[in-house]
């Protein structure tokens, strides 16, 4: 996969380099990592991958990517050249700067008024913005952006809907950063487990929203305990 040069100007080269100076801004926002994700924000996922391809051919890298026929998203990355790759890895980091998460927000609550869907009370809306937000927050600003704003949605998604898109939207960055660092790609779903304090809001969203299943839950848990009881005594 090689960028056309001739889309890509002076200006976004110069960004283009100066990702190569950062991290990816994961879990930390710096002015750099936000004018990053701005830059990014303003790209699609395309687009993106393009200005990282040609990032790396500026250290002689050369990238050649496979693509699914299902869901375009890339199956393999072959990569050739001598540069030091854990070097460009670090580099190419920067493209996957994440947008910061009050931004989302402002996304997804757009997405919310222009897609039908089912209006609840004002705790589950807030739930779902910071659950929604909170996972993009894992991928980077321009596939976050896309997923919300740049495909057309009629019904606001589940997760489950965009996860997808979002994977195989950043399937080709993950993957050539995987071949860079020469490390084997993941074999488990790396999604962080739900905390204790979100686990307990959504039990606490879920019982107000179907209390006659609470109430028979805690029926239940009385009659198991109370079975307990009597074969002890006995």
């Amino acid at each position: 996969m090689k960028p056309n040069s001739s889309k890509t100007t002076t200006s976004q080269k110069a960004l283009v380099s100066s990702i190569g100076t950062q991290d990816g801004g994961h879990g930390s926002e710096t002015p750099e990592s936000l004018a990053i994700a701005a830059w990014l924000a303003l790209r699609t996922p395309e687009e993106v991958d393009q200005a990282a391809v040609w990032r790396a051919s500026q250290h002689g890298i050369e990238v050649f990517f496979q693509y699914s026929y299902y869901d375009m998203s890339v199956r393999s990355c072959d990569i050739r050249g001598d540069a030091d790759r854990s070097a460009v890895a670090a580099e190419l980091a920067g493209f996957l700067t994440p947008a910061p998460v009050r931004v989302i927000e402002g996304w997804l609550a757009e997405l919310s008024v222009i897609t039908a869907r089912r209006q609840g009370d004002q705790e589950e809306e807030e739930l779902r913005l910071a659950a929604y937000a909170s996972r993009l927050a894992r991928y980077p600003a321009d596939v976050a952006r896309y997923v919300c704003l740049g495909k057309t949605w009629k019904f606001w998604p589940t997760w489950a809907e965009m996860e997808e898109i979002c994977t195989a939207k950043v399937s080709a960055r993950r993957r050539l950063l995987i071949e860079l660092e020469g490390r084997p790609e993941p074999a488990i779903d790396e999604r962080p487990m739900p905390t204790a304090e979100e686990r307990e809001r959504i039990q606490e969203l879920v019982n107000q929203l179907f209390p006659n299943i609470a109430r028979r839950r805690e029926a239940d848990h009385a009659a198991d305990g109370a079975s307990k009881g009597r074969r002890a005594n006995g």
